[in-house]
């Protein structure tokens, strides 16, 4: 183990190409961590940084550090395993909107809420980076994507929110860009004995696009076709369920008629249910 601890920058940079998308703000962050890293005065080798999957998951890749590259979303349960054996080490995760609040969302929840020595840097680009532009749980409402070619219909999802109604007792926002309030909370969140989650936004790129899962409507939106001209549903609005004894042969069921542009749907069903919440509903 090393004992020299006149550690700079440089010292923490890793002999590998950093591989993002150009005018990407994760740039800025890692340019920022791998400048606050000597400031700690903790030997290279007693820190690690974990990661899911993603874009900003490449981050151990890039730190000339202990670092682990790890499953979709798993990043804070592998973290939480390794604090809990190890108190002694510096611990660190690095994921993304979507691996962190879509993939595997109980994984942060309950690695805040277990008083773990940990600190989880949220890298929020409002976009599935690596995966070329889906929308993800914290894009804006109306966000055009390839996932959401209408535009996203839901309220973005709130990190800060769900940080800290699962108790965290350290809870930051910071902004690329500026790099001297990152660092301050970095220094901040290494300050803190429990779980940290500095959460930063990073600038999107030319592959950026995102949004929020859907929440379900009260009101069934109208199908295509009324749903008792598909013949899915029974009068009580449950589904069919299909029976065939060894005597009976084999039917196929027709599927369910075309409507061509302009031309009227069937008309609604008095027998079947849903039809008669669309008629009550307009």
């Amino acid at each position: 183990m090393s004992t020299d601890l006149t550690l700079t920058t440089k010292d923490f940079k890793s002999d590998q190409e950093v591989r993002w998308c150009p005018g990407c703000g994760d740039y800025a962050i890692l340019a920022t961590v791998q400048g606050f890293m000597p400031h700690l005065g903790i030997a290279r080798e007693n820190i690690v940084f974990v990661s899911g999957i993603g874009r900003s998951s490449r981050f151990p890749y890039d730190m000339n550090t202990y670092g682990m590259h790890s499953f979709h979303g798993r990043a804070p349960a592998i973290a939480t395993g390794l604090a809990c054996a190890r108190p002694d080490l510096s611990v660190w995760v690095v994921t993304g909107d979507g691996d962190a609040l879509s993939i595997r969302g109980n994984h942060l929840i309950h690695a805040l809420r277990r008083n773990i020595n940990l600190k989880i840097l949220l890298f929020n680009n409002q976009i599935y980076g690596l995966t070329k532009g889906q929308y993800s749980p914290t894009s804006e409402q109306g966000k055009v994507t390839k996932s959401t070619p209408m535009g996203a219909l839901d309220e973005p999802f709130r990190p800060l929110s769900l940080a800290i109604g699962a108790e965290a007792s350290f809870v930051a926002r910071t902004l690329d860009s500026d790099r001297r309030h990152l660092t301050d909370v970095l220094r901040q969140a290494v300050a803190h004995p429990t779980p940290a989650l500095p959460w930063s936004r990073s600038t999107r790129t030319a592959t950026s696009s995102t949004t929020a899962p859907s929440t379900p409507s009260r009101t069934p939106p109208p199908p295509t076709t009324p749903c008792c001209a598909w013949n899915t549903a029974s009068p009580t609005g449950s589904p069919r369920t299909p029976t065939r004894s060894s005597t009976t042969p084999r039917t196929r069921t027709p599927p369910p008629p075309s409507l061509s542009p302009g031309s009227a749907a069937p008309p609604r069903s008095a027998s079947c249910a849903t039809c008669s919440a669309l008629r009550t509903t307009g």
